[in-house]
């Protein structure tokens, strides 16, 4: 990849592309579990494709293409919802759930679990554990150090299982 951003830097357009084909799955869902709505997901996917076209000598290291890609979706959909003062309905909070009606409950619970996190905790156990990103890139991502991105995990998972403790469908031992 590192290759392609070089060759992208260097205006090679078809490079770029690649690039940004290679992280569309992972730019949409990041803004959809911020924003919450398909068409608005979509415009800012083509929003932040633009910035970072527009960007990409700002990139320091090239191995960081991604995380950097990702955090530009990021600072773009908190601006967006602070631009227009968006309330995130909790229920529509984007997760993946399995077909199996049990676990399906289970997500939904989830789901309005995690919206009920700070936002901080919930960008980073959604960022780990839906977006299976490691320790290294969210920490680029939220421009901490990883040290940080621990501690807030931790706290995210403590507090998260405070909020579940009262729930009759999880039982921790």
């Amino acid at each position: 990849m590192e290759d392609l951003v070089v060759k992208a830097r260097n205006g090679d357009d078809q490079a770029f592309f690649e690039l940004i084909s290679l992280n569309k799955d992972r730019l949409y869902g990041t803004a959809m579990q911020y924003l919450r709505d398909e068409l608005k997901a979509l415009e800012a996917v083509q929003e932040v494709t633009c910035r970072a076209f527009l960007k990409l000598h700002k990139l320091k290291y090239p191995k960081y293409f991604s995380t950097w890609l990702v955090r530009i979706m990021i600072n773009y959909c908190l601006d967006e919802l602070r631009r227009t003062k968006l309330v995130i309905p909790l229920d529509n909070l984007v997760l993946t759930c399995e077909d199996n009606i049990e676990k399906q409950e289970t997500c939904m619970d989830l789901k309005y679990y995690v919206g009920r996190l700070k936002p901080k905790y919930r960008d980073v156990l959604i960022l780990r554990y839906y977006e299976d990103m490691s320790i290294a890139d969210i920490s680029v991502i939220m421009g901490k150090p990883e040290g940080t991105v621990k501690i807030w995990i931790s706290r995210g998972l403590k507090q998260m299982r405070s909020l579940l403790k009262g729930s009759e469908n999880y039982d921790f031992k």
